[in-house]
């Protein structure tokens, strides 16, 4: 088995923190709050698991699980996490984000692969004095899995190996794959050194091939009649430093795009059952939903005080997450069609 076995040292003590068992639903949240521990044990700001609230004060460092979920072909669990260092000035956040760096870059990991990104600067373009550093640490441990996944996940790869062919010139990955009751595919890859791609495929026919940028989600309306891609701004939209909002791209299956500009960055959607309406939740400056009929007619939207990640449509309640990946979320509530809540999960 893969396992973690982290030491923690500094000029006082040395703490021993051993984490195993990555098939365990709590591994990423284990090694979650070993980091915390470890930066927090580096420097004398407040190092936070979650989102930065209005009411925090600056500095601090937040920590916020990115990504988690299982290759099952592969037999591996993949775990990201996102650093992200805020400071009312760039000299105390290049400080801090130095130590932080620091801290993960020696964050020991025995037997298990590990990427960490390089920082990018967000500073916000519409709050001067908000200066912001990000970088993420990936996690690749091995696991255990049924036969029976094994052979299911086998046969999806078969179909993305049949559809990549239709879909790329010369060579490409197919990350994501929808199908439709009536046997529409959409699918999500990407060429060497190309954009990402939404395809639409139906008996075999490539319908139309289309290009973004920044893509966070994407869904497919059951019957094939349309699809919603929610994307981050290009940085062509944003010159002068990180600012708030994104796309909803409405497309027919005829392949028309008609771009709804939102003021926030969107996450996660979802179409109904019945393929009338659609929902997505957003985050930065708020978080929230807009909530939307099929011809991209925004019906309501409504904001939360609390974070608000994944979305799923059924057909008379609207489900809200926590977080965006299934494998990890948990629901925060429920609303009627009209958005009056229903219940709230404390």
């Amino acid at each position: 088995m893969g396992f973690l076995n982290k030491i923690f040292s500094n000029k006082k003590n040395k703490e021993s923190f051993i984490i195993d068992n990555p098939n365990k639903k709590d591994f990423s949240a284990r090694v979650l709050k070993s980091l915390q521990k470890n930066i927090a044990n580096e420097i004398k700001e407040t190092v936070k698991v979650g989102w930065i609230d209005k009411e925090d004060k600056l500095p601090l460092i937040t920590i916020s699980k990115y990504m988690d979920e299982v290759q099952k072909l592969y037999k591996t669990k993949i775990i990201s996490f996102s650093f992200d260092i805020w400071a009312n000035n760039k000299k105390m956040r290049n400080f801090l984000l130095g130590k932080v760096y620091h801290a993960v870059e020696i964050f020991d990991i025995n037997q298990l692969k590990i990427d960490l990104s390089k920082p990018i600067s967000l500073d916000f373009e519409e709050n001067k004095g908000i200066y912001r550093s990000q970088f993420y640490l990936t996690i690749h441990a091995n696991i255990k899995l049924e036969d029976k996944d094994i052979i299911k996940e086998k046969d999806l790869e078969k179909n993305k190996s049949l559809l990549g062919k239709l879909i790329f010139k010369e060579s490409g990955i197919i990350t994501d794959l929808i199908e439709s009751k009536n046997k529409y595919f959409l699918v999500r890859g990407k060429e060497i050194n190309e954009k990402d791609l939404i395809v639409l495929i139906k008996n075999n026919n490539l319908i139309w091939k289309k290009e973004f940028e920044n893509i966070v989600s994407f869904d497919l309306a059951m019957d094939g009649s349309f699809i919603v891609v929610v994307t981050q701004l290009t940085k062509s939209e944003m010159p002068l430093g990180y600012k708030s909002g994104g796309h909803v791209y409405l497309i027919n299956k005829e392949g028309k795009i008609k771009d709804i500009k939102i003021p926030c960055d969107g996450l996660s959607c979802s179409i109904s059952p019945d393929c009338k309406n659609f929902g997505i939740t957003t985050m930065g400056p708020e978080w929230g939903i807009y909530y939307y009929d099929n011809q991209g007619q925004i019906l309501w939207k409504k904001k939360f005080d609390k974070r608000v990640g994944g979305i799923k449509l059924l057909k008379n309640k609207i489900i809200l997450y926590n977080k965006m990946h299934e494998e990890t979320r948990k629901e925060v509530m429920s609303l009627n069609n009209n958005g009056d809540e229903q219940n709230v999960k404390k």
